[in-house]
């Protein structure tokens, strides 16, 4: 499948890329993407939202998604609840931090995280429109994200090699 256009793939079936994305398999580890529609580019939901739309004029010089998101997840937590901070406040005073209160911050700072991606991957599962760009390790998902889109549009599937680290 690697560089067929649209009009190559019209005639496959879903069996014929299986097999296509088995043939591939020989030659590594691969994590892939199912996208409904096809876009310039891959890309997130998000992204599109504010660079592929030509029904929103934005200058673009000096915008950042980045705060699009931010702004997005801040709303979200008003409907959920923030995470307490309280814990950051004992120990932002570097007197009483030490060995123990430097640890507690640091797992603080990364249970933050883990919650931001947690409440992004939940309002991208729900249909919201996030910066994140979703791959698998199983083809079969990316097939069903390619074909669950309108029918008369063509999906397509990504492979990806995976690196060794």
């Amino acid at each position: 499948m690697k560089n067929k256009t649209n009009s190559e793939n019209q005639s496959l079936t879903i069996d014929d890329i299986i097999s296509e994305i088995k043939s591939k398999l020989e030659d590594g580890d691969y994590i892939y993407r199912g996208e409904r529609k096809q876009h310039c580019k891959i890309s997130s939901a998000l992204y599109r939202e504010y660079f592929d739309n030509e029904d929103i004029n934005i200058d673009f010089v000096g915008f950042d998604l980045t705060y699009v998101q931010e702004g997005m997840l801040k709303i979200a937590q008003k409907h959920i609840g923030k995470p307490s901070n309280r814990l950051n406040e004992d120990f932002s005073d570097p007197t009483s931090r030490g060995v123990i209160g430097l640890i507690i911050n640091e797992a603080f700072q990364r249970s933050i995280e883990t919650q931001t991606l947690e409440l992004l991957t939940e309002l991208q599962h729900y249909g919201g429109k996030t910066n994140l760009i979703d791959f698998t390790i199983d083809y079969l998902i990316a097939i069903f994200f390619a074909c669950s889109g309108e029918p008369k549009e063509d999906g397509r599937v990504f492979l990806l090699q995976r690196t060794k680290r």
